[in-house]
């Protein structure tokens, strides 16, 4: 999986869509910037869990020798 910065950068390559002049083709890469900065998120939650301090580490943590 892409880190959360490579997802909000793909979605940033894609900033011409603005400039797309068929509305089909800006629909898609407007579509495809909403998906990536949606990924992004969901990536960034991930990675926030996976840090955080739960009950099981806490105990791992305080019982070291």
């Amino acid at each position: 999986m892409a880190s959360s910065y490579d997802l909000r950068r793909y979605s940033g390559n894609l900033a011409f869509a603005e400039n797309v002049s068929n509305p089909g083709d800006k629909t898609r890469l407007i579509e495809m910037v909403q998906e990536f900065l949606e990924l992004a998120i969901k990536q960034e939650q991930k990675d926030l869990q996976s840090t955080e301090m739960t009950p099981m580490k806490a105990i791992r943590v305080t019982n070291v020798s």
